[in-house]
């Protein structure tokens, strides 16, 4: 049931391998050095970006075939 006074937030889950979140944090990196948080809500910038740096890592071991 939708109530008027209720505030929808929705989240997301991603899982990069190494390579990817390399990249990613690349990607971050340039766009800080480009000034993009002055383009755009340098709160939502940073916040992304201290996501991103602080980021689970987890390693799982699989048998080789």
């Amino acid at each position: 049931m939708y109530y008027k006074n209720m505030e929808i937030k929705d989240q997301f889950q991603i899982t990069f391998t190494s390579q990817e979140y390399d990249l990613i944090q690349e990607v971050f990196s340039f766009a800080y050095s480009m000034d993009f948080e002055e383009h755009h809500d340098e709160q939502i910038f940073n916040s992304a970006w201290d996501k991103i740096s602080n980021a689970e890592h987890q390693i799982k071991f699989e048998e080789s075939k």
